[in-house]
């Protein structure tokens, strides 16, 4: 503040200072002023004398002396009074500085007026905090000390109110449920039925007779009905015999199993007696017959019917011996297995089989709370409800069961509210329809009929409001040579390119936004699609009974794919946004469903009758028009897919030829002359490249070396002779504007794009660790005879086989058919069923983890550290490169860093590079957050949190679980960060 005064009076006053030299100077300037000033006086007055006129002679001179004596005199009294003037504003200058000195003496004052109060308001502050800090540790003490009092209560209570089974039980519902799965899977091992097995014609129509399922359509059909029935015979054979064995009188005391239950059952019936007609009302007197019950069943779960320790040798149970024999006698009654290494190997699985189901149904069930209900069977021609039931069926469309394999296991069944289900139920279906399933692919289109696909282009009016056409009639016509006699086309094509990761001036021009174009060409091509269906089923909803499928290129980002379904539902295909009615897949998993159900079953390595091929490799080669889609896949048995290595896409479809054939137009003639034609004539341009496109990109394959072809630019693009001028003229003219296409001039066209193809291929390759067995080219683009041989050429030494299916350029659309078909329609939209079967496995592309916190250790960076002694690091959960099963889940467990810590936020991050440490590193990418309450602070430090992540078919969630209260939290993001 005395700054501030010090400045403030130094504005209005001068420079003043305190220091003595300081003043010193001043008193002299000040001196310096004055003489200065007597001197102007001076030589003012000496100026008026010698210019005032004399009024006469003689007296006038002697009263002119006279006059100027005084003169003088008055100017020294003048003089004097001046010098005194000087004194009296040297005092009030003197007065002044005093003034100022005694302002800052007060500021000085009031400053340490304003300090002294300050400490004194910190100390109280200090001193209330301290109070309240006492408090605070206080009630913590209250708190711990209730909660040692409530845990010594609930010590003495034996717990016997809690009846939640913590996560580390292997009774809980989810390790339960994992247990049930791994049996599921081990009953379909032991009662495969492979062609290597011969199989009992009668014996195995009793069994089909027994379940009702008395048809099937044919040999493989059977065999998988045959497969379910004996995983339900196995079952309960061993049910109905457990079931035996604990009523018989003669083994209740006999073993220690039966006892056990026996008596069980009696002293819980007693217990609950006792706690009906004892007056009183305690917790443990009414939770003690369900402690009791889960106690004793879990200890039977773990260890009952093990084998048995008897005198100094451990033999296998009677009960399970007596079970296996019957068991294994009518297996083998039923099939019959010639090899005795593979018999004695199914054999010996029967006893564990055995073990696993008493233990599971007899006693692990009755740990639950409430107790499970009894297994349900679905009987034979039942309708299949989704919800209760589950399996890999022979058909795309599921409505009646031929046979259920697996019981449906839950609790509370009958109350849909309250029900919750342990393991669903596992079946065989059949198709129930009046007609036959049919694949059909469009071959009429506006303009053409007997073509597979149609053009994507528009026709705009001039003012590019309304569609003029579209498809082949939107392209541009043969434009006439005389001027002003036709109507110039504008044609719109290649909107799609604008989806892509292209840079901006990669992307064609359009004269209308490319979100209008893609929805206009929608609204159109779905008028046909329309009408197309109602003709063969006039009752059709189209917004409820149609799915849609839309296949995009694999490396098409999350906005893009929102983008198209904006564009769809702004077409009118869909009745709203998110509709459930359209799904999407990437078109190189199209072309490998469709090779999956069509080429590897003509290829000459299906060997055998029920189609296994296990851990064949194969790779599709999606070639199209803008993009080129790769995919590796393995197949599995059950036709599931894998995915063996990253899919890999570029932009070197078959329109990049055309535009290489534009760019050595551009060498030829100029750049000037075909940007105008492109900017103002672009019809012509389009016809120019359609002539190309028919008369040398589609029949040239490289084998002819004198292949040639003379484009007349007079006849496809007459404007040219507008804008072409100097050598290229003249050139031209000499020519008759006639311009040869030879053989190296059309190889370096193919070239640059087709060797980009193979290098994508190699990789592609040579990622996959296996051998590949067989490469599919599927697309428009693999129509090129000279794309074949080229990839024949440098690619048959590492593949068995190079093969094209018959039309490739539908394969992606019926593949895509396929797709929708492997969906099931249910009264809330469309469920995701088989294709989670077929989609067994995909390769990352990215690595998965979130931000982690731990305590900071030497060598980490000190700039890092925390005030409180900690560093956040990168905590990768899933590796890039890595294959991962669709919901295959990564998890860990975490606990928080404070005691009174209310919350927990994850920060989910990826990343393409292999290593990484921290968040904030380049190429690191934010994917978003999670939190998670954590509402039981006084357990402090002992909250244990599991979160995780679960890849999808396109997508990622999120999940983190408040173990100690059992609150759920998840969230969705792309699998594949947009780019």
């Amino acid at each position: 503040m005395t700054n501030f005064f010090e400045k403030f009076f130094t504005f209005n006053f001068g420079t003043k200072n305190t220091n003595n030299q300081q003043n010193k100077q001043n008193a002299g300037n000040n001196e310096l002023y004055e003489q200065d000033f007597v001197t102007r006086i001076n030589s003012t007055q000496e100026y008026l004398d010698l210019n005032t006129p004399s009024t006469g002679s003689g007296t006038s001179v002697s009263t002119h002396n006279k006059d100027h004596t005084n003169e003088q005199k008055k100017q020294i009294n003048q003089n004097r009074n001046n010098t005194k003037s000087k004194e009296q504003l040297s005092h009030e200058i003197k007065v002044k500085d005093n003034e100022i000195l005694s302002f800052r003496t007060t500021l000085k004052v009031k400053d340490s007026e304003i300090s002294r109060l300050r400490d004194e308001n910190d100390n109280e502050i200090s001193k209330l905090r301290e109070e309240k800090d006492n408090e605070i540790l206080r009630l913590h003490k209250v708190i711990e000390d209730l909660k040692n009092e409530a845990s010594r209560h609930q010590s003495a209570l034996g717990r016997a109110t809690n009846f939640r089974l913590s996560d580390d039980d292997r009774n809980n519902s989810v390790q339960l449920r994992d247990d049930i799965t791994s049996l599921q899977q081990t009953l379909k091992d032991f009662c495969i039925v492979k062609p290597s097995v011969d199989i009992n014609k009668t014996e195995a129509m009793n069994i089909l007779q027994k379940y009702e399922c008395s048809e099937f359509t044919d040999e493989e059909n059977f065999k998988s009905l045959l497969k379910a029935a004996l995983q339900r015979f196995v079952l309960e054979t061993i049910l109905d015999s457990t079931r035996k064995y604990f009523k018989d009188e003669n083994t209740k005391g006999e073993l220690l199993e039966t006892c056990i239950v026996f008596e069980t059952e009696n002293l819980l019936v007693k217990m609950k007696d006792f706690a009906k007609f004892r007056e009183g009302d305690d917790d443990v007197t009414r939770a003690l017959p369900i402690k009791l019950r889960q106690q004793i069943y879990a200890v039977l779960g773990n260890r009952g019917f093990s084998k048995v320790i008897s005198e100094d040798k451990i033999v296998e149970h009677p009960f399970i011996n007596d079970t296996q024999r019957q068991l294994i006698e009518k297996m083998n009654s039923v099939r019959i297995i010639n090899d005795p290494n593979k018999l004695t190997k199914l054999n010996s699985m029967a006893a564990n089989i055995i073990r696993d189901v008493v233990r599971i149904f007899f006693f692990r069930l009755k740990v639950q709370e409430p107790e499970a209900d009894p297994p349900r069977w679905f009987k034979h021609n039942d309708q299949v409800d989704p919800e209760l039931m589950q399996g890999t069926f022979e058909h795309d469309c599921q409505d009646v069961v031929q046979i259920c394999s697996f019981p449906l296991i839950g609790i509370n069944l009958d109350d849909e509210k309250k029900r919750k289900i342990l393991i669903p139920a596992m079946g065989f279906a059949f198709i129930h329809t009046h007609e036959n399933e049919q694949l059909c692919t469009n071959e009429t289109w506006p303009g053409e009929i007997g073509r597979l696909k149609t053009n994507t282009v528009l026709q705009y009016d001039d003012q590019s409001n309304n569609i003029e056409s579209w498809g082949f009639p939107a392209l541009a016509k043969r434009p006439k040579r005389r001027k002003g006699s036709q109507y110039e086309f504008k044609p719109v094509e290649l909107f799609k390119l604008h989806l892509g990761n292209l840079f901006e001036d990669m992307k064609p021009k359009l004269p209308v936004d490319y979100k209008k174009a893609i929805t206009d060409y929608l609204r159109e091509i779905g008028k046909l699609i329309k009408d197309t269906i109602t003709t063969s089923w006039p009752s059709i909803e189209f917004h409820k009974n149609v799915l849609l499928i839309m296949t995009i290129p694999a490396e098409y980002s999350h906005r893009s794919r929102n983008i198209m379904r904006e564009c769809v539902f702004n077409a009118g295909l869909t009745g709203e946004i998110d509709s459930e009615k359209l799904q999407f897949t990437t078109e190189p998993e199209a072309a490998a469903i469709y090779c999956m159900k069509h080429c590897l079953k003509e290829s000459a390595f299906v060997a055998n009758a029920d189609n296994r091929i296990d851990h064949t490799i194969f790779c599709i080669v999606d070639a199209g028009g803008g993009t080129v889609d790769l995919t590796t896949r393995r197949l599995y048995n059950n036709n599931q897919l894998g995915e063996v290595t990253e899919r890999a896409g570029d932009f070197c479809g078959s329109a990049w030829i055309d535009r290489e054939f534009i760019n050595f137009l551009k060498r030829r003639l100029g750049e000037f002359p075909l940007n105008m034609i492109e900017t103002s004539h672009y019809g012509q341009m389009q016809y120019m490249v359609q002539e190309f496109c028919k008369n040398v990109k589609f029949p040239f394959d490289g084998k002819d070396p004198n292949f040639s072809y003379d484009l007349d630019l007079g006849e496809v693009c007459p404007v040219i002779k507008q804008y072409v001028t100097g050598d290229a003229k003249n050139m031209l003219e000499e020519n008759d504007w006639i311009i040869e296409l030879d053989y190296m001039i059309v190889k370096n066209m193919f070239d640059p794009v087709v060797n980009r193809i193979i290098n994508m291929i190699k990789v592609q390759l040579d990622n996959s660790n296996d051998k590949c067995s067989m490469l599919f080219l599927v697309g428009g683009f693999s129509q090129s005879k000279y794309l074949q041989s080229r990839i024949k050429e440098e690619c048959q030494k590492r593949v068995n086989s190079i093969s094209v299916p018959v039309q490739p350029i539908a394969s992606i659309c019926r593949g895509a058919v396929y797709y929708g078909l492997s969906m099931k329609n249910t009264a809330n939209g469309v469920a995701l069923n088989w294709d989670k079967f077929v989609v067994k496995t995909r390769v990352l592309k990215y690595t998965y983890g979130i931000k982690k916190s731990m305590k900071w250790k030497e060598g980490d960076p000190k700039n890092r550290k925390s005030y409180d002694g900690y560093i956040d690091k990168f905590h990768p959960l899933a590796s890039k490169g890595n294959e991962v099963s669709v919901d295959q889940e990564f998890t860990f467990s975490c606990l928080p860093l404070k005691k009174d810590q209310v919350a927990i936020t994850f920060e989910i991050f990826c990343t393409q590079e292999s290593e990484f440490k921290y968040c904030d590193e380049l190429g690191m990418k934010l994917l978003g957050k999670l939190r998670i309450d954590l509402p039981d602070v006084h357990l402090g430090l002992k909250r244990s949190i599991l979160f995780g992540l679960c890849f999808g078919k396109m997508e990622i969630t999120a999940f983190a679980k408040n173990k100690t209260n059992g609150q759920y939290y998840q969230t969705t993001f792309e699998l594949e960060k947009d780019k």
